[in-house]
């Protein structure tokens, strides 16, 4: 899907626009894959490989939702937007997956740059 992203933003033109992050998983896993367009906070679910031109061309290039990719409540069948607004994270206040989505999981850099190995460093140093 990653390489889907890359791929269709590049044939665009957007790739100096755009940065594209492989994360961890937002812990919805049942609703997974599931795409997160910030600064927006626009929560697409169950995610393929064939909804990525629709979602680059209508959220990225048009700045509208698609649709057919929003969570629906099952409890009230709203369609909701955003991630924050989705009740599986509503009350939610995550402190350990607080960068997730906002830092490359498997980059040594973005871990530094946001103080991982702090304690190390205090712990070899003070």
């Amino acid at each position: 899907m990653i390489e889907a992203f890359e791929e269709e933003v590049a044939k665009r033109g957007l790739a100096d626009q755009v940065d594209i992050l492989t994360t961890g998983c937002h812990g919805f896993c049942e609703r997974g894959p599931v795409v997160v367009i910030k600064p927006q906070g626009i929560f697409y679910e169950r995610m393929q490989v064939k909804d990525v031109a629709s979602v680059v061309e209508e959220t990225l290039v048009k700045g509208t939702v698609v649709e057919h990719l929003l969570y629906k409540d099952p409890g009230t069948g709203e369609k909701i937007v955003h991630e924050h607004d989705v009740p599986f994270y509503k009350l939610q206040q995550r402190e350990i997956l607080s960068m997730n989505g906002l830092i490359d999981p498997t980059s040594i850099d973005d871990y530094i740059a946001v103080g991982g190995y702090g304690a190390l460093v205090k712990a070899l140093y003070e």
